[in-house]
């Protein structure tokens, strides 16, 4: 199976039923705040994310938020609980705002294992980039789904730029991990969807996805 297959990506698009915090996640705009261009779908970023899990949000504190690990899908992390970092208003991370307490989502996340110079400030912790060892949630593409009664929804596969929540079924879970995995492609996740985008339009969005990538 070859994921980057840009003709199968183009035919189909997948995401899910609203969150409860929908007009935030459509107010997000890294692309003006910090300059980051899209990275795609959340099928698309799986092979380069170090970590993927579904975890349950557990306490905030500043930029950051603590979550359980209730499944670790990609990666060696085997800490029950870790720490991660949101924005501060320019690094391209989602406010850790829109992760309620007690909510669960499947994330693509990145290890921070070389901070910036004076990007953590032991004086005031809870305002932060992060601490070696920590990760942290980018907003450069849907690297978060949400997790509900054993589904996911967001944007999974669907090609249009800085959209995170497309109005499309959820997926079980099952289907996604498989996938992660490489045991099930896009046709597996698109069967429990009940809405195609045209082809045109999603041809036009890939040509502009390669040409932002050049």
């Amino acid at each position: 199976m070859i994921r980057t297959a840009l003709i199968t990506i183009a035919m189909f698009t997948v995401a899910a039923s609203s969150l409860n915090h929908a007009e935030s996640f459509n107010d997000m705009d890294p692309h003006n705040n910090c300059g980051c261009q899209w990275q795609g779908p959340f099928s698309w970023i799986v092979d380069s994310s170090d970590t993927i899990a579904i975890v349950e949000v557990i306490s905030h504190n500043g930029n950051s938020m603590d979550v359980t690990i209730e499944q670790l899908i990609k990666g060696g992390h085997t800490e029950p609980t870790v720490r991660i970092w949101g924005d501060t208003g320019y690094e391209c991370r989602p406010p850790v705002s829109l992760f309620p307490n007690q909510s669960k989502w499947l994330l693509a996340l990145q290890r921070i294992d070389k901070p910036p110079e004076n990007g953590f400030d032991p004086f005031h912790p809870e305002r932060s980039f992060g601490r070696k060892g920590d990760y942290q949630l980018s907003a450069c593409g849907a690297y978060w789904l949400a997790v509900d009664d054993d589904k996911v929804s967001g944007n999974i596969t669907s090609m249009l730029e800085w959209e995170w929540q497309p109005k499309m079924d959820p997926v079980p879970v099952s289907v996604i991990i498989d996938f992660i995995n490489g045991q099930a492609g896009y046709a597996d996740i698109i069967g429990y969807s009940n809405e195609i985008t045209s082809i045109e339009v999603m041809i036009r969005q890939s040509k502009q996805w390669l040409k932002n990538q050049q």
